[in-house]
């Protein structure tokens, strides 16, 4: 019979169960955090356990930057993976972005919480910065980056730059990622495949887009 734990295991907290999750399988995993070749972010890690869970991408108005939560280890069967959507492996930390940018109506944003999405590879390297600096990464700041246009993900280059203090920037706390990503209904999901331009159920079924952003 299965439990409810068993139905809760469509995420993973921390890195003990990591690498059996994505055993044997290879991801290319759409990027959220998006910078153009050769420019840099500096961003201040917030939490660093990491929570990862497995993901479909789809479009909505020719934009394929929205994501659904997989149903994989719900007990429910996934209408994506029916239908042979691809489903990406993503990780994800709670960081302070501390490079602005503008924004709609020419508002200008700096400072904002934000979430952190890494593929496996670059949560590997996450890890290994952990290692290497206490084992923490809360209040370090990094500066990330994008070599070129051939790198899969803005991620993929670290630097460390300094310890901060948290108690500087609003809303210092890790977001409530069971809540940001509770897995919708099967029912929910077919009625998303259903509509072909994505206009009125991609509101409904709304998810994260690019990089969770407080305005």
């Amino acid at each position: 019979m299965q439990t409810r734990e068993d139905k809760e295991r469509w995420f993973v907290e921390g890195f003990d169960d990591f690498e059996s999750v994505i055993l044997n399988e290879r991801h290319r995993s759409p990027t959220r955090v998006w910078a153009k070749a050769g420019y840099e972010k500096e961003v201040i890690f917030v939490d660093d356990g990491g929570f990862s869970i497995w993901e479909h991408s789809y479009v909505v108005n020719g934009d394929s930057r929205n994501w659904i939560t997989c149903l994989e280890g719900t007990g429910s069967t996934c209408p994506f993976c029916e239908r042979r959507i691809k489903k990406y492996f993503q990780t994800f930390y709670t960081i302070i972005q501390t490079s602005g940018h503008w924004g709609e109506n020419e508002i200008w944003y700096q400072n904002k919480r934000r979430l952190f999405c890494a593929q496996p590879d670059v949560a590997r390297i996450i890890q290994k910065h952990k290692g290497r600096l206490e084992n923490t990464l809360i209040g370090r700041k990094f500066r990330v980056g994008r070599l070129d246009y051939s790198s899969e993900a803005t991620e993929r280059c670290f630097e460390y730059v300094e310890r901060v203090q948290l108690d500087k920037y609003n809303n210092p706390h890790p977001f409530e990622y069971r809540s940001l990503f509770v897995p919708k209904s099967a029912s929910e999901l077919e009625d998303l495949l259903a509509t072909k331009d994505g206009k009125q159920t991609g509101k409904q079924l709304l998810t994260l887009s690019a990089c969770f952003e407080e305005k």
